[in-house]
């Protein structure tokens, strides 16, 4: 199956390139000129340390993960809109719905569903805070965020200020 993709990405994508590129030389760029275009590029990442409590209130869980708060800020848009549209209730609901399913992905083990449940439970947090809380986009930049979540999805959120250089 991987093979059947690399493939496909060749044909598609690689093989149209390199065609145009040989068609006219003109859009060539050097090696210096990549790293150039790559150094001006800022990568903000964002520290989420995600704490899962158990029923009696001590750690059952806790990972720590980076993620590009550009990124974050870019995926979001397709639902800011919707965030709107329902609310801060619903929004903040969506905070807790991710919780909800980091929970049940901690408990069944499965890795990739508890990342994927972060992220969204972030991206959700973030729609919250800009829409309805006036948070800017510089403050998340500049900020770490701890999760504590219970057993029944409940979360809180702090964002920790940090050191980071946010991009102009």
């Amino acid at each position: 199956m991987r093979k059947e993709a690399e493939e496909a990405w060749l044909n598609a994508e690689v093989g149209p390139a390199f065609d145009a590129l040989k068609a006219d030389l003109r859009r060539a760029v050097t090696a210096e000129q990549v790293r150039t275009r790559l150094a001006g590029i800022t990568q903000v990442i964002m520290k989420v340390t995600t704490l899962v409590l158990n029923a009696n209130g001590e750690p059952h869980f806790q990972s720590e993960d980076q993620f590009d708060i550009e990124n974050l800020f870019e995926v979001s848009k397709s639902r800011e809109q919707n965030a709107r549209n329902m609310g801060s209730e619903w929004t903040a609901g969506a905070v807790s719905f991710f919780g909800g399913e980091v929970v049940k992905a901690v408990n069944t083990g499965e890795h990739a569903d508890v990342s994927k449940a972060i992220i969204q439970m972030l991206m959700a947090t973030w729609l919250f805070d800009s829409l309805y809380c006036g948070i800017t986009a510089s403050t998340y930049r500049e900020s770490d965020m701890k999760f504590t979540i219970t057993p029944d999805g409940a979360v809180a959120h702090t964002r920790i200020p940090t050191q980071k250089k946010a991009p102009a």
